[in-house]
Parts: C-alpha cells; sequence; structure tokens
C-alpha cells in the first residue's frame, strides 16, 4: 500500500512537472505572438508617416510616367498628390500649390493667390511640414468622378508663430481640433489630371 502511494505521489509530481513545462511554453508562445503583432503594427505605423522633406523616396515623388502612374494604387496616387501638394507650399511654390486647387474652391475661400499664400504662411506654416495620413477614402462613381478623401494632419516642425499665439487662448479641446488635422479632398480626372480642396480653419 505505501508503494502505491510513493507512486501515485511520484505521478502527481512528474504530472505537476509536465503541466507547468506546458504552460511555460504557452506563455512564451504568447509573449511572442504578442510582440510580432507589436512589431507589424509599428512597421505599418512608420509606413504611413512621411514627412515633405523625405518624400522623393520610392515612387512617391520620383518622375513617374503615365504609364506607371496608372499602375500605382488608389492609395500611393493619392498620397503622391497630397504630398506634392504638401512640398509645394513646404517650398514655398504657391502658384504651383494654387493651380491645383478645385475653381470652386478658390472663389469660395481663396480668390487670389495672396489670400492663399497669406492664410497658408498663418495656418499651415512653411519650410519644414510633415504630413501623418490617418485614412484615405473613396466616394464618387464613374458619372461623377473618382473623388477621394484624406484625413491626414500636416504640422510644422520648426513650429508657426501665428497658431502659438492663436492656440494661448483656446481651451484644449479647441487646440486638439486646431492641431493639424485636415481633409484634402482630391478629384482624380486621369493621372496626374486632378484638383483638390481642403478644410480651412
Amino acid at each position: 500500500m505505501r508503494r502505491k502511494r510513493k507512486n501515485s505521489l511520484e505521478d502527481y509530481k512528474i504530472n505537476l512537472i509536465i503541466a507547468g513545462i506546458v504552460l511555460i511554453l504557452m506563455a512564451v508562445n504568447i509573449i511572442m505572438l504578442i510582440k510580432y503583432l507589436t512589431i507589424d503594427e509599428n512597421a505599418q505605423m512608420q509606413n504611413s508617416n512621411t514627412t515633405a522633406s523625405s518624400v522623393n523616396t520610392n515612387t512617391v515623388l520620383d518622375d513617374v510616367t503615365d504609364e506607371e502612374g496608372k499602375q500605382m494604387s488608389e492609395q500611393d496616387r493619392m498620397r503622391r498628390y497630397a504630398i506634392e501638394f504638401i512640398d509645394n507650399l513646404d517650398n514655398e511654390e504657391f502658384d504651383v500649390a494654387y493651380g491645383k486647387l478645385s475653381e470652386d474652391f478658390k472663389k469660395t475661400y481663396f480668390p487670389t493667390q495672396n489670400e492663399f499664400e497669406q492664410y497658408v504662411r498663418e495656418r499651415i506654416g512653411t519650410g519644414e511640414l510633415t504630413i501623418n495620413f490617418r485614412n484615405i477614402e473613396r466616394l464618387g462613381n464613374e458619372k461623377t468622378g473618382n473623388l477621394y478623401v484624406l484625413w491626414v494632419d500636416v504640422y510644422d516642425v520648426l513650429g508657426n508663430e501665428y497658431v502659438q499665439n492663436l492656440e494661448e487662448n483656446m481651451t484644449e479641446e479647441e487646440k486638439e481640433e486646431d492641431s493639424g488635422n485636415m481633409n484634402i479632398v482630391i478629384l482624380e480626372k486621369d493621372f496626374n489630371n486632378y484638383e483638390l480642396s481642403f478644410s480651412v480653419k
């Protein structure tokens, strides 16, 4: 009888050790899975961040033929157009940027290029702009055209004195609302044939 108890006690200890090893292996697998998912999310976030000063990598602002451009995905084309526009502002190429705006948008908000330039200098900035893409959504159809809405954050890395002065008298909620969030609406007629507008604050 003592041998049976001794054997069952030893079997219990062995089973307990095996269960402990299994639990440790499961914990290691879960930790590895969490690390893998975190690395993948970080890589995706880094891919969605683009600085206007470094936008000439890959096929974003490189010279692209019409044929190559038509092979690009919709998202890449929209990013390209938005980055070109922000790059124009960053380099103070206001005539080029103004030419990309839709006529209705210009009539409503910026009847003259000088008004547009003043708005950009005061509310957006120039010199070191950064754009972060949060979402790109396609609207419209074959009849209305290819209309896209891009939710982006545009920041002047060096800071903007006018915006900083405005923010001194804002609540935290108003600051968050005003903090570089911008919608860019692009109507694409063909590759490199588009017009855009953006949310005006």
